[in-house]
């Protein structure tokens, strides 16, 4: 019988850039004689099924809704006594372009602060009671407060 190395057929596109919450899947094919044995790999430690949010099902990974911590470097490693054949994919997980239940109160409530009442001043306040803007964490996002 005559030996062939795996010879990668079809994969996934080297870079894969998806938004939390999609669906991904990744895939890698290979031909060899005989045939070759598949192992996943993600940042270099082996790749299981994870309670339907990881499939691994022979030459396809299936991520249902990913999350940022899916984020990295995936691999397909094809291997027979003829030799081996790897493939690495980058997956990149930008965060949610929806707003969240807090980002949504934040905003609703600035609005009513706008709506019902008008600053006329934000230098520092001059006696108890006035208002003034307060920086908030590293986003530099404002607020008014009342100071009593």
């Amino acid at each position: 019988m005559v030996s062939a190395p795996p010879v990668l057929v079809n994969t996934s596109p080297d870079v894969v850039v998806r938004n939390e919450g999609d669906d991904v899947d990744l895939f890698c094919e290979a031909s060899a004689t005989p045939p070759a044995t598949l192992t996943w790999l993600k940042d270099g430690r082996k790749l299981a099924d994870t309670s339907g949010h990881v499939t691994v099902a022979g030459s396809h990974v299936t991520l249902r809704g990913v999350e940022r911590s899916d984020a990295g470097v995936y691999s397909c490693t094809f291997k027979n006594v003829a030799g081996a054949v790897s493939h690495l994919i980058k997956l990149v997980v930008h965060g949610s372009t929806h707003p969240t239940a807090q980002h949504r109160i934040y905003t609703d409530l600035i609005t009513v602060s706008t709506t019902e009442c008008a600053v006329r001043d934000w230098s520092k306040p001059r006696r108890t009671g006035s208002l003034y803007p307060v920086r908030r964490g590293r986003d530099q996002s404002h607020s008014v407060e009342m100071l009593r």
